[in-house]
């Protein structure tokens, strides 16, 4: 008896796995199946005029049709999407609807006469309606069959889709942020369903830290990096009240380093203020740092020579400084946007970035963001994940 109801348990969890495949399907997909359905077992009502061919008639065969296709939908619909109520339902009404059906057919749409059919003919149409409905029956087993196998396999790659996203929704949320001193805004677009550009702002008692990852690769695995990064730098944040950014980046590279594929990296961009405003900044493998400066309307490039995160255990970080006046800006972009690329396979590069940055200075910073992006996307088509921190000293 235990044996029986682990069996039992275990195709009911089987059951409700593809319940869970067929409910994701769109709309789309789920008429297109369903009209497949209806029309294959729409046959049913045909075949059955030959095996009753004295009596066959073109409108009763059209209602059993119908009805033959109308019921193979609704007990697709329930069995695939574990509706026992509608089974039931659906089981009581095909009943009663069959047994009430033939002897309405004989009083609305009887023949004024009856064929008169060779009885070899007869015979022989009868056993090809037979196989013909045999095989009907045998396609559609063989054909959930294959849909059931293939769906598990494409619902496990779409879960990994939705995951994927939902990850990259929870990491990389649009930064609106304010500071006595500064404000901050970011945006991240992946180029897929998960993406590898990770923006984010942390901070504690002594100050707070904007920075800009972008991790080699895409897909889940992307996704975890990107995890791991975040929750790294603000435990860091959290634990040492006295951080700075060298040290920030040797300890996100120790983390990394034994935990990431030879082919897997990080370049790191970030910028931290402490609560006088002093400004810090560093690099790791990234473009450099784009300082604006109000008082010549011109932009500044700033760079620090480290190497990437997850690269080399032993591996060196330095950092720089930085000065802001009131009105000055900072951005941190990716090579989603640098790289785009033209029919010509022109790359946009930096240039046309500072052009926007200092035409835009004066604009809120979400709209200097979306200029910046928009350049890029005017240059070329999306590519690769695209992503622009901004910072400016508003006091």
């Amino acid at each position: 008896m235990v044996i029986g109801r682990s069996r039992a348990e275990e195709q009911q969890e089987k059951w409700k796995q593809s319940a869970r495949y067929w409910k994701a399907l769109p709309l789309r997909s789920t008429l297109l199946f369903a009209s497949g359905v209806f029309c294959l077992f729409a046959c049913f009502g045909f075949l059955a005029s030959i095996f009753n061919m004295r009596e066959a008639g073109l409108l009763s065969a059209t209602v059993w049709a119908l009805s033959s296709g109308g019921f193979a939908v609704l007990w697709v619909i329930a069995g695939t999407r574990r509706h026992i109520n509608l089974m039931i339902g659906t089981g009581v009404a095909q009943f009663a609807f069959n047994a009430f059906l033939p002897n309405y057919l004989a009083r609305h749409f009887s023949h004024s006469g009856h064929f008169v059919v060779d009885p070899g003919l007869q015979r022989i149409l009868i056993i090809d309606a037979a196989l013909t409905l045999t095989l009907i029956v045998l396609g559609y087993i063989f054909f959930i069959a294959f849909a059931g196998g293939e769906g598990k396999r494409v619902y496990g790659a779409f879960t990994e889709l939705r995951l994927a996203n939902e990850i990259h929704r929870t990491l990389v949320p649009p930064i609106r942020q304010q500071f006595p001193s500064f404000e901050v805004a970011a945006l991240s677009i992946s180029a897929g369903e998960m993406g590898g550009d990770l923006v984010d702002v942390a901070q504690n008692h002594s100050g707070w830290l904007a920075y800009l990852a972008d991790v080699s690769g895409h897909g889940v695995s992307a996704g975890i990096v990107m995890s791991m990064v975040k929750s790294s730098v603000r435990m860091a944040m959290q634990s040492d009240g006295s951080w700075d950014v060298a040290k920030l980046l040797s300890s996100l590279n120790a983390v990394l380093t034994p935990l990431s594929s030879s082919s897997m990296f990080v370049t790191f961009a970030c910028v931290s203020a402490n609560h006088d405003s002093q400004l810090t900044y560093a690099l790791a493998g990234h473009l450099p740092v784009l300082h604006y400066r109000s008082s010549t309307n011109c932009v500044q490039e700033n760079t620090v020579a480290n190497l990437p995160l997850g690269l080399f255990n032993d591996a060196r970080f330095s950092a720089g400084q930085l000065h802001c006046e009131s009105g000055d800006i900072l951005a941190l972009v990716t090579d989603g946007l640098t790289e785009t690329a033209n029919e010509h396979e022109e790359e946009l590069g930096l240039a046309p970035l500072e052009e926007v940055l200092c035409q835009n200075a004066s604009q809120p910073l979400d709209t200097i963001v979306t200029a910046m992006r928009g350049r890029a996307l005017a240059h070329g088509k999306q590519l690769d994940d695209q992503s622009v921190l901004l910072i400016r000293r508003v006091g």
